[in-house]
């Protein structure tokens, strides 16, 4: 009794007075090893002193079975000195249900994985004890999603029998995982393993939010980049548009119109020569009759740039012969028998018709070509387009002009994508493929 009462008052001051020259402003893990070796010192004391005394008393066998009692009953007590002795060194630790909540809060509002990595690894190395701890939170890949590691403690390098692994899983995909090695004291326990199962599935969590998150910017900023495009699109789209307005009004001022000014004076002519001499109106007026076709083949010629009425009445593939026929060089056209009889949406047509027109009235101004193909045809449930030449390609120097990014823009307003491959000497290729949003067979 007196080893006993002199041993718990030593632990007593210790704890509530400090013992003298004992300083806790060193580390802690050493004043913690000293308490251990104090407290474990009292225990063996404690065993043995009551095996001594019980041995004195009592037989040897009733001797033997006290102290073994002796020393299971003051094992609780060993170990309950051990945990008090920690909490007084360290401070309190929350309990693992404790600790779920406040890390399930934190991950709760968790976007930035480089903050939450790290702040991951040192909870646990804390929480549990741990000698080192790596965490690895998302996966590598060449999109644009978040990625983040994070350590606490040595993580030693190579294979190590101590390491364990634990594996960051949403549904099918896997998100990273969490590499910890052993304690400082004692074993991984059964509710351990549970606490960093369960931070793993709630990392995993953050993480696939993060993902979202990181996917919905993505997806935003592309929004916003085809929102800016479409706004510039519109733009040049309203600018063409006022330009072939102004391009029709000095062609029907400067030309048609000033030949009915022509064909007006030559009438009045016409009228006072028969008033003097009839003999020279025959040849006045067959002269009116040849003004007047030419005003009407220009303005046929000028309807046909507005809109061809071949193209209405008869449909794309008519109305591409047509306007391959009037080239001056020699132009090859494949239609698939499928296009032949078949009729798109008028938007449909007007931009395949244009881009193919457009098209080859840049080879005859720019490219220097012997010949052009054009292909149409269909697949997939889209209408392709092929216009190509053997002249001298597009210079890499020069970017695309505004004949080109009007081309581009009137097929991606009916929702078709257009591509040009050309290398300079050997020609150009503008293929374009266009949604089918209807089609109805002509009736031939």
């Amino acid at each position: 009794m007196p080893y006993v009462l002199i041993s718990l008052g030593l632990v007593y001051v210790g704890f509530r007075h400090r013992l003298p020259g004992l300083d806790f402003t060193a580390r802690r893990s050493t004043v913690y090893g000293l308490l251990w070796i104090i407290i474990g010192g009292w225990y063996l004391g404690m065993v043995t002193a009551l095996g001594l005394t019980a041995s004195q008393y009592l037989p040897i066998s009733t001797a033997v079975l006290v102290t073994v009692s002796a020393t299971m009953l003051c094992q609780p007590l060993r170990r309950q000195a051990n945990r008090l002795a920690a909490r007084r060194v360290f401070g309190a630790r929350p309990s693992n249900f404790e600790l779920l909540v406040q890390f399930g809060t934190t991950l709760e509002h968790a976007y930035d994985l480089t903050l939450l990595a790290p702040q991951l690894a040192v909870s646990l190395q804390e929480w549990l004890d741990l000698r080192w701890v790596y965490v690895e939170l998302g996966t590598l890949g060449p999109e644009r999603l978040p990625f983040a590691t994070g350590t606490a403690g040595v993580v030693p390098d190579g294979a190590d029998s101590s390491r364990t692994r634990v594996g960051l899983c949403y549904g099918d995909d896997a998100l990273g995982f969490i590499e910890y090695g052993p304690k400082d004291e004692g074993r991984f326990t059964p509710e351990d393993r549970d606490l960093v199962e369960t931070l793993a599935r709630q990392a995993a969590l953050a993480v696939h939010n993060a993902r979202l998150n990181a996917e919905l910017s993505i997806r935003i900023e592309e929004v916003q980049r085809q929102a800016s495009e479409l706004n510039a699109s519109r733009t040049r789209i309203v600018q063409a548009q006022d330009t072939e307005r102004r391009r029709i009004e000095r062609q029907l001022h400067d030309g048609i119109q000033q030949e009915l000014v022509a064909l007006v004076a030559k009438l009045r002519l016409a009228r006072n020569q028969l008033c003097r001499n009839g003999d020279t109106v025959y040849t006045t007026l067959t002269e009116l009759q040849d003004d007047a076709y030419r005003v009407i083949d220009g303005l046929r010629e000028l309807a046909h740039g507005i809109h061809p009425p071949v193209l209405t009445d008869q449909g794309l593939a008519a109305a591409v012969m047509s306007r391959a026929r009037r080239l001056p060089i020699p132009v090859t056209v494949e239609i698939e028998p499928s296009v032949r009889p078949a009729r798109f949406t008028p938007d449909i047509e007007e931009a395949a018709f244009f881009l193919v027109s457009e098209a080859l009235t840049n080879v005859l101004k720019h490219a220097r070509a012997g010949r052009v193909m054009v292909r149409i045809g269909r697949a997939g449930g889209s209408l392709l387009l092929d216009v190509s030449d053997d002249g001298i390609g597009l210079h890499s120097t020069t970017g695309p002009g505004s004949g080109l990014t009007g081309m581009r823009d009137r097929i991606e307003a009916v929702g078709g994508e257009l591509s040009i491959i050309s290398r300079p000497g050997d020609g150009t290729t503008l293929r374009a493929r266009i949604t089918e949003t209807r089609r109805e067979p002509t009736d031939a």
